[in-house]
């Protein structure tokens, strides 16, 4: 029964003058109505809510799913064709990785790189002016001397290639 009908009997019985017990009989009547009215939406709101949550849950679990995949992606272009940029001075190979995740270390290797060229330039062009000197002193016999960059200097300086080394994106062989 729903609450206008239990109303409605209980309003018609007042008026036809029922007897109390009749009254409570109806008033209960119109109670239970309320009850049942009440326990129906109460059930209607958590179906909806755990509906919105469902709903909700699906959509994060597609947007996990979807970062997964981008994660996984990146992870394999990163692996398989990362840039990097090869020194070879000396007899040896430094090597410069530019495709870290990380935005702090690709700048940290981007300045290495270009610490390590400047460094190599100047000591090379040094290499070159002293060769040029000992040819002019001695042309008959000149043999230019190897260049080599002793790289461990470099290595440990704040000012050329130590963030790079912390940032892992440099290779010594």
């Amino acid at each position: 029964m729903t609450i206008s009908e239990a109303e409605a009997k209980f309003k018609a019985a007042v008026v036809r003058g029922a007897t109390r017990r009749q009254l409570a009989t109806l008033e209960a009547a119109v109670a239970a109505a309320h009850a049942s009215l009440a326990r129906a939406t109460a059930r209607a709101q958590r179906r909806e809510r755990l509906e919105r949550e469902a709903k909700r849950e699906s959509v994060l679990a597609a947007e996990q799913d979807r970062r997964d995949r981008q994660d996984a992606a990146e992870s394999a272009v990163r692996v398989s064709q990362t840039p990097r940029v090869e020194f070879h001075v000396g007899g040896r190979t430094i090597t410069i990785s530019l495709g870290h995740p990380d935005i702090t270390s690709r700048l940290v290797a981007i300045e290495s790189v270009k610490r390590l060229a400047h460094r190599i330039t100047q000591q090379f062009e040094s290499h070159v002016r002293l060769n040029r000197a000992t040819a002019a002193q001695s042309p008959a016999q000149f043999t230019p001397a190897t260049f080599a960059v002793n790289i461990t200097p470099l290595l440990d300086s704040d000012r050329d290639l130590r963030p790079g080394v912390r940032a892992a994106v440099i290779q010594v062989k």
